[in-house]
């Protein structure tokens, strides 16, 4: 049995979890493209339009954040079932310290 029931109030509403996902693809299209245009010669056909697909997705997501941001100070975030400690969430991070190799 899980602590957090997986009600409406401890998820993120589908139009914010739709448009984190959106986002992502976006992003990690336009750096995709914008890494593969710099192993091209420039001047290349293939480069420019690539970079015009680059630059609209840069658009698309700055479109996006606009809209996610004031989305998502009015609907807010959901509760939390359990709480953490401050030392409990310190916990992994003395692991990887303190251990020996």
């Amino acid at each position: 049995m899980s602590i957090i029931s997986e009600t409406s109030a401890s998820r993120y509403r589908a139009s914010q979890r739709f448009l984190h996902r959106l986002l992502s693809i976006v992003l990690i299209s336009a750096l995709a493209i914008g890494l593969y245009c710099s192993y091209l010669t420039p001047g290349a056909p293939l480069r420019r339009a690539l970079l015009d697909v680059h630059k609209s997705l840069g658009m698309m997501a700055l479109v996006l954040v606009t809209i996610r941001l004031p989305l998502r100070l009015s609907l807010g975030e959901p509760a939390i079932g359990v709480r953490l400690t401050s030392s409990t969430t310190m916990l992994p991070a003395a692991r990887i310290f303190c251990s020996t190799p």
